[in-house]
């Protein structure tokens, strides 16, 4: 009877704190590499620049950022592979 409330003690805390074990053990199996962290940090910069453009009165210049941000984001996606 013991093991059993074990069990479900056991269960019930390890279901509280799924979300924090599983980002933790990812972050130590998956962690980004520099090269990576500086190419997300590019692509906030160049979407920070973006949220200021206005796309209708500066079309070439916000298609610009956003060919930009795309790049970069293929960079990050190839280096995750």
């Amino acid at each position: 009877m013991i093991i059993v409330f074990l069990i479900v003690v056991m269960f019930a805390v390890l279901q509280k704190f799924a979300t924090e074990i599983t980002v933790k053990v990812g972050n130590c199996i998956f962690s980004p590499d520099d090269a990576e962290l500086d190419l997300r940090a590019q692509i906030r910069d160049l979407k920070d620049q973006q949220a200021q453009i206005s796309m209708i009165d500066e079309f070439a210049r916000y298609m610009k950022l956003q060919r930009q941000i795309d790049k970069f984001l293929s960079q990050v996606k190839e280096s995750s592979k």
